[in-house]
């Protein structure tokens, strides 16, 4: 079976700006592992916004939190969250173009930080928020909607449908959270996913796996249409972007395969989950075979 999960990607592949992140995450997470004074000017904190570091709206997404020092464990947490960005952020950037993966991520993140930091506010805590899953289960999230057909390995052995991983990671990251209390980082998390869910649903017109919410996604796709407020062409990102198979999650080459998922879209999820320019390829196919 197909995996865009392990499609064909490599360094050399790597968009210059994924690159940046990459190299920014791993430099503030390093950083105030050996220089710990660093860490209040990156972690979201009450007094840090009092300060006027708006900054930290972001920043603290950006990085894994140290106990201390290097640690063995701080590299593999490091290594698992650049892992997943460089995966999921690369299949984002060549479906959806740079910009749309830029909006993704970093508005996750301030979505998430402004809700962390109205809840560090109303409890009074003094705490240094550090967490990086707000952006990353966004990137998560968005290729989730996006692949929802496609098979993922779990732990690299178990295979599993993409919802399926995406409700074990979930449920396994909140379930922490509030064991331990941290309504932040479960309200943070909450908060970009429904940002990622709203802006997925805007920008690429198509409904999503969830069929008991088939309904309203198409009243919302209707109204962000009419609204107008994303772009309905950007050269520069449809020039790059490629048309996936819905089944396998392949890459569609040819205007007969086009054709073929185009139409296996359009049975499981409604002529609503059809872009503007697919419509157009569509009809640009169809008046070439009628010739």
């Amino acid at each position: 079976m197909s995996n865009p999960f392990y499609q064909q990607m490599s360094p050399t592949d790597t968009p210059k700006r994924l690159k940046f992140f990459l190299a920014l995450m791993t430099t503030f997470t390093l950083g105030p592992a050996f220089f710990p004074q660093f860490t209040p000017f990156l972690a979201l904190s009450q007094e840090g916004i009092d300060r006027f570091y708006f900054w930290q709206w972001i920043s603290y997404g950006l990085f894994e939190p140290s106990s201390g020092g290097l640690s063995f464990a701080l590299i593999i947490q490091l290594a698992f969250s650049l892992y997943v960005l460089w995966i999921f952020g690369r299949s984002l950037i060549d479906r959806l173009g740079l910009p749309r993966f830029l909006a993704i991520f970093l508005g996750a993140a301030l979505v998430g930080g402004l809700t962390a930091s109205r809840l560090l506010s109303a409890l009074n805590s003094p705490r240094l928020f550090i967490n990086s899953a707000p952006p990353l289960y966004a990137c998560l999230f968005a290729w989730t909607l996006l692949n929802a057909n496609a098979t993922v390995f779990l732990f690299f052995a178990i295979p599993l449908n993409a919802c399926r991983a995406l409700y074990v990671f979930l449920g396994i990251s909140l379930l922490i959270d509030l064991s331990h209390g941290d309504w932040p980082s479960a309200a943070a998390l909450a908060a970009a996913l429904a940002y990622t869910y709203f802006f997925t649903l805007a920008a690429c017109q198509m409904l999503s796996p969830f069929s008991f919410l088939h309904r309203f996604e198409k009243a919302f796709i209707r109204f962000s249409s009419r609204l107008k407020r994303w772009p309905q062409k950007t050269p520069q990102t449809y020039r790059s972007s490629k048309i996936y198979d819905i089944r396998s999650g392949r890459p569609v080459l040819d205007d007969e395969q086009f054709m073929d998922a185009m139409l296996t879209r359009i049975s499981l999820y409604g002529e609503e989950s059809i872009s503007p320019e697919d419509k157009r390829r569509m009809e640009q196919i169809s008046q070439r075979k009628k010739k």
